[in-house]
């Protein structure tokens, strides 16, 4: 915590940590919370991939928190990380893909209503295809396009989507 920050010391140690589940879950918490490393958006994404990769249940609060960050690259970090948790039941599964969603149309938006504004631009072209890919993953099907996603999740979020037939 003293000094100078070695960048790849703490994004190697997360790597790390990330395949020392459920042991490192907390630490990993702790990493994603730490000021220390508020404004160093490659260690925060790091350490949001690894804590996406121990797909531990106490990780998805933080990373759902990390949706709502100003920064695009930390969403994109943390909606990738949330395409991770197939192994929960479709009830949870479906409130992580409606966060997803919110993200990805929110961004559409921004981006429609502004399309030469940087900002708008740069969220949507970092978080559309993470957002998109854990979708998939969680849902276990492709839309294909944002709007086709928001129509697919209004035909089937009451659904059990652990049953096998198909959406």
């Amino acid at each position: 915590r003293e000094g100078d920050r070695k960048r790849q010391l703490f994004i190697a140690g997360a790597s790390a940590l990330g395949k020392m589940a459920p042991e490192s879950v907390s630490s990993l918490i702790r990493l994603a919370t730490d000021k220390n490393h508020k404004e160093d958006f490659q260690v925060r994404s790091a350490v949001l991939a690894a804590l996406g990769k121990t797909k531990d249940e106490k990780g998805v609060k933080v990373l759902t928190k990390e949706l709502d960050e100003f920064t695009a690259q930390v969403q994109a970090a943390a909606a990738e990380a949330l395409g991770q948790f197939t192994n929960l039941d479709h009830k949870k599964r479906k409130a992580i893909f409606e966060d997803l969603l919110k993200l990805l149309m929110s961004a559409q938006a921004d981006q429609q209503s502004d399309p030469n504004g940087m900002t708008a631009s740069d969220r949507w072209r970092r978080v559309s295809g993470p957002c998109q890919r854990s979708m998939t993953k969680l849902a276990g099907t492709n839309a294909g396009s944002p709007n086709n996603w928001q129509r697919w999740w209004n035909k089937n979020k009451r659904r059990n989507w652990d049953e096998k037939d198909k959406h």
